[in-house]
Protein backbone atom coordinates (compact mmCIF):
# COMPACT_ATOMS: atom_id res chain seq x y z
CA UNK A 1 0.00 0.00 0.00
CA UNK A 2 2.39 2.71 -1.04
CA UNK A 3 -0.13 5.37 -2.05
CA UNK A 4 -0.38 6.71 1.83
CA UNK A 5 2.70 8.92 3.37
CA UNK A 6 3.76 8.98 6.31
CA UNK A 7 1.48 11.37 7.55
CA UNK A 8 -1.00 9.91 6.73
CA UNK A 9 -0.89 6.75 8.13
CA UNK A 10 0.07 8.73 11.08
CA UNK A 11 -3.51 10.31 11.02
CA UNK A 12 -5.42 6.92 10.54
CA UNK A 13 -7.91 6.48 13.44
CA UNK A 14 -8.17 2.84 15.37
CA UNK A 15 -10.24 1.36 13.03
CA UNK A 16 -8.92 1.93 10.11
CA UNK A 17 -5.26 1.43 11.25
CA UNK A 18 -6.32 -2.16 12.35
CA UNK A 19 -8.63 -3.14 8.94
CA UNK A 20 -5.30 -1.84 6.99
CA UNK A 21 -3.30 -4.12 9.37
CA UNK A 22 -5.55 -6.95 9.03
CA UNK A 23 -5.58 -6.56 5.54
CA UNK A 24 -1.70 -6.74 5.52
CA UNK A 25 -1.53 -9.82 7.52
CA UNK A 26 -3.58 -11.46 5.44
CA UNK A 27 -1.55 -10.82 2.42
CA UNK A 28 1.70 -11.57 4.01
CA UNK A 29 3.22 -7.69 3.52
CA UNK A 30 5.75 -7.67 6.12
CA UNK A 31 6.38 -3.66 5.48
CA UNK A 32 2.75 -2.58 5.84
CA UNK A 33 2.78 -4.06 8.57
CA UNK A 34 6.01 -2.52 10.20
CA UNK A 35 4.97 0.55 8.15
CA UNK A 36 1.36 0.67 10.52
CA UNK A 37 3.28 -0.13 13.87
CA UNK A 38 6.08 2.68 13.34
CA UNK A 39 3.00 5.43 12.66
CA UNK A 40 0.30 3.91 15.31
CA UNK A 41 0.53 7.37 17.82
CA UNK A 42 2.16 6.42 21.51
CA UNK A 43 0.08 6.64 24.89
CA UNK A 44 0.73 5.71 28.28
CA UNK A 45 -1.67 4.37 31.00
CA UNK A 46 -2.00 4.92 34.31
CA UNK A 47 -4.00 2.00 35.77
CA UNK A 48 -4.88 0.26 39.26
CA UNK A 49 -2.19 -2.12 40.58
CA UNK A 50 -3.35 -5.06 38.33
CA UNK A 51 -2.66 -7.86 41.19
CA UNK A 52 -5.05 -5.96 42.99
CA UNK A 53 -7.29 -4.94 40.29
CA UNK A 54 -7.44 -7.97 38.47
CA UNK A 55 -8.44 -9.99 42.31
CA UNK A 56 -11.54 -7.67 42.10
CA UNK A 57 -12.24 -8.19 38.70
CA UNK A 58 -12.13 -11.49 39.03
CA UNK A 59 -14.38 -11.96 42.45
CA UNK A 60 -17.22 -9.56 40.42
CA UNK A 61 -16.86 -12.10 37.57
CA UNK A 62 -16.70 -15.38 39.79
CA UNK A 63 -19.98 -13.56 41.74
CA UNK A 64 -21.70 -13.04 39.14
CA UNK A 65 -21.29 -16.70 37.54
CA UNK A 66 -21.84 -18.20 40.90
CA UNK A 67 -25.18 -15.96 41.21
CA UNK A 68 -26.58 -17.26 37.82
CA UNK A 69 -25.52 -20.97 39.01
CA UNK A 70 -27.32 -20.55 41.74
CA UNK A 71 -30.52 -18.94 39.96
CA UNK A 72 -30.80 -21.72 37.75
CA UNK A 73 -31.43 -24.08 40.60
CA UNK A 74 -33.77 -21.74 42.49
CA UNK A 75 -35.79 -21.62 39.04
CA UNK A 76 -35.59 -25.43 38.46
CA UNK A 77 -37.07 -25.90 41.89
CA UNK A 78 -39.63 -23.72 41.61
CA UNK A 79 -40.93 -24.90 38.86
CA UNK A 80 -40.79 -28.61 40.31
CA UNK A 81 -42.94 -27.50 42.97
CA UNK A 82 -45.22 -25.88 40.92
CA UNK A 83 -45.16 -29.43 38.88
CA UNK A 84 -45.67 -31.26 42.52
CA UNK A 85 -48.44 -29.22 43.57
CA UNK A 86 -50.38 -29.81 40.12
CA UNK A 87 -50.00 -33.44 40.23
CA UNK A 88 -51.01 -33.83 43.95
CA UNK A 89 -54.04 -31.59 43.32
CA UNK A 90 -54.41 -34.30 40.14
CA UNK A 91 -54.07 -37.19 42.28
CA UNK A 92 -56.62 -36.31 44.93
CA UNK A 93 -59.32 -35.85 41.87
CA UNK A 94 -60.59 -39.40 41.57
CA UNK A 95 -60.87 -38.66 37.40
CA UNK A 96 -57.38 -38.14 37.31
CA UNK A 97 -56.02 -40.22 39.83
CA UNK A 98 -53.62 -43.15 37.84
CA UNK A 99 -49.91 -44.14 37.09
CA UNK A 100 -49.23 -41.98 34.90
CA UNK A 101 -49.97 -39.01 37.37
CA UNK A 102 -48.22 -41.13 40.33
CA UNK A 103 -45.17 -41.37 38.31
CA UNK A 104 -44.90 -37.61 37.19
CA UNK A 105 -45.19 -36.71 41.10
CA UNK A 106 -42.26 -39.11 41.81
CA UNK A 107 -40.59 -37.64 38.62
CA UNK A 108 -40.85 -34.40 39.96
CA UNK A 109 -40.09 -34.66 43.73
CA UNK A 110 -36.98 -37.01 42.28
CA UNK A 111 -35.76 -33.84 39.96
CA UNK A 112 -36.79 -31.35 42.93
CA UNK A 113 -34.01 -33.12 45.30
CA UNK A 114 -31.44 -33.24 42.14
CA UNK A 115 -31.72 -29.16 41.79
CA UNK A 116 -31.75 -28.73 45.90
CA UNK A 117 -28.47 -31.25 45.50
CA UNK A 118 -27.13 -28.98 42.69
CA UNK A 119 -28.03 -25.83 44.93
CA UNK A 120 -26.04 -27.50 47.60
CA UNK A 121 -23.35 -28.39 45.53
CA UNK A 122 -22.84 -24.77 43.97
CA UNK A 123 -22.65 -23.54 47.85
CA UNK A 124 -20.12 -26.25 48.81
CA UNK A 125 -18.19 -25.43 45.51
CA UNK A 126 -17.73 -21.69 46.70
CA UNK A 127 -16.83 -23.01 50.37
CA UNK A 128 -14.05 -24.71 48.69
CA UNK A 129 -12.88 -22.16 46.11
CA UNK A 130 -12.51 -19.43 49.10
CA UNK A 131 -10.60 -21.60 51.18
CA UNK A 132 -8.51 -22.55 48.40
CA UNK A 133 -7.75 -18.85 47.75
CA UNK A 134 -7.73 -18.04 50.95
CA UNK A 135 -10.85 -15.74 50.81
CA UNK A 136 -13.79 -14.44 53.54
CA UNK A 137 -16.17 -16.80 52.35
CA UNK A 138 -19.24 -14.80 54.52
CA UNK A 139 -17.83 -11.32 52.57
CA UNK A 140 -18.45 -13.22 49.20
CA UNK A 141 -21.63 -14.54 49.91
CA UNK A 142 -22.75 -11.11 50.82
CA UNK A 143 -22.00 -9.91 47.59
CA UNK A 144 -24.00 -12.44 45.79
CA UNK A 145 -26.86 -10.75 43.77
CA UNK A 146 -29.87 -13.75 43.80
CA UNK A 147 -33.24 -12.39 43.12
CA UNK A 148 -35.23 -11.36 46.54
CA UNK A 149 -37.85 -13.64 45.78
CA UNK A 150 -35.49 -16.61 45.47
CA UNK A 151 -32.80 -15.29 47.91
CA UNK A 152 -35.47 -15.73 51.02
CA UNK A 153 -35.85 -19.33 50.43
CA UNK A 154 -31.92 -20.52 49.58
CA UNK A 155 -31.11 -20.92 53.70
CA UNK A 156 -34.04 -23.49 53.94
CA UNK A 157 -32.85 -25.28 51.13
CA UNK A 158 -29.39 -25.15 52.20
CA UNK A 159 -30.88 -26.50 55.92
CA UNK A 160 -32.56 -29.73 53.95
CA UNK A 161 -30.59 -33.13 55.18
CA UNK A 162 -30.02 -33.86 51.37
CA UNK A 163 -26.54 -34.37 50.29
CA UNK A 164 -24.53 -32.51 47.97
CA UNK A 165 -23.87 -33.82 44.15
CA UNK A 166 -20.24 -34.36 44.04
CA UNK A 167 -19.52 -34.09 40.48
CA UNK A 168 -21.81 -31.32 40.36
CA UNK A 169 -19.43 -29.39 43.51
CA UNK A 170 -16.53 -30.25 41.26
CA UNK A 171 -17.72 -29.09 38.06
CA UNK A 172 -19.14 -25.16 39.82
CA UNK A 173 -15.75 -25.08 41.23
CA UNK A 174 -14.00 -25.42 38.06
CA UNK A 175 -16.15 -23.03 36.39
CA UNK A 176 -14.96 -20.30 39.34
CA UNK A 177 -11.48 -21.18 39.24
CA UNK A 178 -11.61 -21.08 35.54
CA UNK A 179 -12.65 -17.53 35.97
CA UNK A 180 -10.74 -16.44 38.88
CA UNK A 181 -7.44 -17.30 37.01
CA UNK A 182 -8.21 -15.28 34.16
CA UNK A 183 -8.10 -12.13 36.00
CA UNK A 184 -5.39 -13.21 38.99
CA UNK A 185 -1.67 -13.37 38.22
CA UNK A 186 -1.03 -15.25 41.39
Amino acid sequence: MQNLNETSYKQLIPTERFNLALAAFSRGDDEEISRLKRTCPQKNYKMLDRDYFGKIEGIVWVVTQFSEICERSYHHIALCEAYITMFTFLDAQPQYANNDTKQNLEKFHNERINHISNLKSSYQALTEFCGENRLNYEHVVKWLIISPELASQHVDYLKLSIEPNKAFTAFVKQKLFSIWQSYVTD
